[in-house]
């Protein structure tokens, strides 16, 4: 069962890599406690091939609001800082589907015979205009003889996935301490082709150097 769900979350994620022409999308971060609802961090995401562009949400934002261009040929990211027309150039070692979407559990823990995931259909829904399947993820580490009455779940959360685009996940809700939930969700979703000078470096902007 360990291996089957491990293996039905990778196929899932590396859906990201679809036949679009191109794909861009609103990422909204909600951070959701009993007294409040908040949107703590707000990007527009434009992927096609081998390239990725971020914008930053600036309204509220101190400092250089900026963009990130990620050519994952080169494996170079280009942070473009919009306010003074600078951009640095760094080395790129992360893959396209934890810069689109949030790394499964098989890229953020190390995994033996004490830790298996778990993933459950819990139901349907829609989310803008596409229908989507529900599934609870669990972390789960096998209980140690002498120390765990029972095994314990080191991570839980919901994944939305619109079977429309190719099973791509458009909505996380990860549980946190103190009852409150971190949300995070797709929108504005498109699947038209992306304009190739999105990915390019205005020519009047100047490189720095990392410090």
């Amino acid at each position: 069962m360990y291996k089957s769900a491990l293996l039905i979350i990778i196929a899932t994620i590396f859906l990201a890599d679809t036949a679009f022409a191109g794909l861009s999308f609103v990422k909204k971060t909600r951070l959701v406690t009993k007294d409040a609802d908040n949107v703590v961090l707000q990007q527009q995401y434009f992927s096609e091939g081998d390239m990725i562009r971020i914008e930053e949400e600036s309204s509220g934002i101190e400092g250089n609001p900026g963009i990130k261009i990620y050519d994952l040929k080169k494996k170079k990211l280009y942070t473009i800082m919009l306010n003074v027309k600078l951009y640095l150039e760094q080395e790129l070692a992360s893959e396209k589907d934890v810069i689109l979407f949030e790394p499964p559990p098989e890229k953020r823990y190390i995994f033996g015979k004490d830790l298996r995931v778990e993933k459950k259909k819990t139901g349907k829904d829609t989310i803008e205009g596409y229908e989507t399947t529900i599934y609870e993820v669990k972390v789960i580490k096998k209980a140690e003889k002498g120390k765990d009455k029972e095994d314990r779940v080191l991570e839980k959360y919901l994944i939305w996935e619109a079977g429309e685009l190719d099973g791509i996940p458009v909505k996380y809700e990860f549980e946190l301490s103190g009852e409150s939930k971190k949300i995070i969700e797709y929108v504005d979703i498109k699947t038209d082709v992306i304009d190739p000078s999105m990915f390019v470096i205005p020519e009047d902007y100047k490189a720095i150097s990392p410090f």
